[in-house]
């Protein structure tokens, strides 16, 4: 039943400047509580909003590949660990959500030719090519939600009467304030096309005097289809909040619909072999528990202890000879700090360090708004492995030598009776006296 879910939905179904994470919308209107768009967080406990996308179905969001695949680099490399990626419930104030409401993605699906390369300079725009990425869910976030989505002749049409879009985006309204929640506009649908892209993939809107800021990113495109809302794309790159308005520039988004029978594909996948997925995750994480063990018990455990934010950055720093500092380990982990630590500074990150005796470490933490270093101290290897030890010959131990004591013998005597006792301090018996 799950399977089919999915397949049903698609039978109801410029100088753009390249997007950066996502950013808001300038000019439209604060939409919390909307269930039209919800935003990608960097772990269960960050504060911060990054890129904006939308359900399909209960455990399936749709979003941009950019937002997910590594900076410059090639899918399915991404950005994050994926244990690390959840998603907020729609239309969530992500600065005062609930985080236990939050949900983990456990698949990312893009297209495997998928390049996140952005060099307008050489005229290489690879990352708006089949920028679609689709996220499986660890469990239902809005249990039994399905929004259909709009056929390419639906698309087409909407194109030709210029019909009007409603975007949804987490962000900057401005160039410089973000609100973390949902805001939406409305924009016209253009009649365009770009080298770089196949036009049957894309959809265009034109800004002013409202925009999509940079970043508005993998936020969804809804157009009306015989009074009925669906959802038509999702946002690649915008022009506005680059410059002073009114905003006359537009957007680029990725159509859905010609990535449905993809997504299908690899749900079914995901279905068939989700309990090995989470089997492995589970492993994964005991391993890292046992790595974690071991490693207080040899002495190489570093932590930083006092409290910390929740959903911050570490990594552990060596000075080196030259005075400059390295990376020797990200945090491999999170643990809860002394119980005397306010809620909201509740964790401390912990690496493994197998260092030389004496050299300097400190600890570095950092966030979207701010990066510090902790104070530096000395390394001390409390473990010492015996089979690299110096081997020592083990003490000899003298004794003195044992000198046999020698038996006396005695004449014991009591009236006309005598008797001969022996030993080493031989004694008469009682009565008897020493002759």
């Amino acid at each position: 039943m799950r399977r089919r879910a999915f397949l049903i939905l698609l039978g109801l179904v410029c100088g753009l400047i390249p997007t950066a994470p996502a950013q808001g919308v300038y000019g439209g209107t604060e939409v919390k509580g909307s269930p039209l768009v919800l935003t990608l967080l960097t772990s269960k406990y960050a504060r911060t909003s990054f890129c904006s996308m939308s359900l399909l179905t209960e455990r399936i969001v749709v979003t941009a590949a950019h937002c997910v695949i590594q900076d410059q680099g090639v899918a399915p490399n991404l950005r994050w660990n994926i244990s690390d990626i959840y998603v907020s419930q729609p239309g969530a104030d992500v600065t005062k959500d609930d985080v236990e409401t939050r949900v983990r993605v456990l698949k990312v699906v893009t297209r495997d030719d998928f390049i996140n390369t952005w060099k307008p300079e050489i005229n290489d725009r690879r990352t708006q090519i089949n920028d679609i990425a689709f996220l499986f869910l660890e469990k239902p976030l809005v249990k039994g939600y399905a929004i259909e989505i709009a056929t390419d002749d639906e698309v087409n049409r909407a194109i030709a009467n210029a019909d009007m879009v409603t975007h949804y985006g987490y962000g900057l309204q401005t160039s410089s304030s973000q609100s973390h929640s949902p805001w939406t506009t409305q924009l016209q649908l253009v009649d365009r096309s770009d080298s770089h892209v196949e036009k049957n993939k894309v959809l265009y809107t034109r800004e002013g005097p409202t925009a999509m800021c940079p970043g508005d990113s993998g936020g969804p495109f809804y157009i009306n289809v015989n009074g009925v809302q669906k959802i038509a794309g999702v946002l690649v790159a915008a022009s506005g909040c680059r410059g002073l308005p009114p905003y006359n520039g537009g957007t680029l988004g990725t159509r859905i619909a010609p990535y449905m029978a993809m997504a299908q594909l690899k749900w079914d996948e995901f279905i068939d072999n989700e309990d090995e997925l989470r089997q492995r995750e589970k492993d994964a994480a005991d391993t890292i528990e046992s790595a974690r063990q071991e490693a207080i018990a040899k002495g190489w455990y570093t932590s930083p202890g006092g409290c910390h934010v929740k959903g911050i950055n570490a990594e552990l720093q060596a000075k080196q000879s030259d005075g400059k500092w390295v990376l020797i380990a990200p945090a491999m982990g999170w643990i809860s700090s002394d119980t005397t630590c306010p809620a909201t500074h509740s964790v401390q990150p912990w690496a493994i360090s197998k260092m030389a005796d004496g050299t300097m470490l400190r600890w570095r933490f950092w966030s979207s708004g701010w990066d510090i270093l902790g104070e530096e101290f000395r390394w001390n290897n409390q473990y010492r492995d015996p089979a690299l030890l110096p081997q020592t010959p083990k003490p000899t131990i003298s004794k003195a030598p044992v000198v046999p004591l020698k038996k006396v013998t005695i004449t014991c005597k009591k009236g006309l009776l005598t008797k001969k006792v022996s030993g080493v301090k031989p004694l008469c018996p009682k009565g008897w006296r020493k002759s």
